[in-house]
């Protein structure tokens, strides 16, 4: 007794017992746009939540929770930056004040969205859409670049003999990943980037914003529904929003001839 589904957040498809699942740890966003400010939307993904840490792998065990974590170097990041265990940090059981929400999202949804994303125009290579190699590209450029500052500043103090002002290069790690106003998880990060760590699954998580922004969707808590969730109607759903896409796709394919 007590078992439920889960909805995924991105989808809004129910996920059902032993479903892989990436969960993805959430805290309330500092953006500007704020509900209740008499806005009619919000346009990006993290106006209301923003992610606290980047997404932890495994399985939904039915009661709300994800068990079967896969152990990777965000695992131990976590559980030794938190001194937790990466269950009770996923249960909001820890970490109060920096962890306040959560979400789920199917693991083949997040598969789709983390690769190369289409273009607004329907194009592969729109150019306002970067490719993973970009991404890790930026990442990488500004692992050199946090480097060499802090040689700099290490040879500052030997010519001088005093310590120079201590700086801040998380805003070099957001912009570089296209993670604006995302300042909570640049700084929880900062150390592990700058010395080579999580590069790739910083890329990889920075493919699937774009896919969220793509798609329309918020860091955001999902609506359960029913119990065991209803998949003939989502079914019902999906099989209209198809439709009407088709539709303008058609249409803007016609337009564009």
């Amino acid at each position: 007794m007590g078992s439920y589904n889960v909805a995924c957040s991105i989808s809004n498809l129910s996920i059902n017992a032993g479903d892989p699942v990436v969960f993805i740890p959430l805290r309330q966003s500092r953006f500007g746009a704020k509900l209740g400010d008499g806005n009619f939307s919000l346009i990006y993904c993290h106006a209301i939540y923003s992610p606290a840490t980047l997404p932890i792998f495994g399985k939904y065990d039915w009661y709300g929770g994800i068990e079967d974590i896969e152990r990777n170097a965000n695992v131990e990041f976590l559980e030794a930056k938190f001194k937790d265990s990466i269950q009770s940090i996923c249960s909001l059981e820890s970490t109060p004040d920096a962890i306040t929400a959560g979400m789920f999202v199917l693991r083949e949804i997040y598969d789709e969205l983390s690769t190369k994303p289409i273009g607004e125009f329907g194009k592969k290579k729109a150019f306002d859409v970067p490719t993973i190699d970009q991404i890790l590209g930026e990442i990488q450029e500004w692992q050199r670049k946090m480097v060499k500052e802090k040689e700099d500043a290490k040879r500052f103090k030997e010519i001088l003999g005093r310590e120079e002002e201590e700086r801040d290069f998380s805003h070099l790690l957001y912009a570089a990943m296209y993670y604006r106003n995302y300042d909570f998880l640049c700084k929880l990060y900062e150390r592990e980037v700058e010395e080579g760590r999580l590069h790739q699954e910083f890329a990889e998580f920075a493919m699937f914003i774009h896919g969220m922004f793509s798609v329309n969707t918020f860091f955001f808590p999902a609506m359960n529904g029913y119990q065991y969730g209803n998949d003939y109607m989502s079914r019902k759903l999906y099989m209209k929003a198809l439709e009407i896409s088709r539709r303008r796709i058609k249409r803007r394919k016609e337009d564009n001839d």
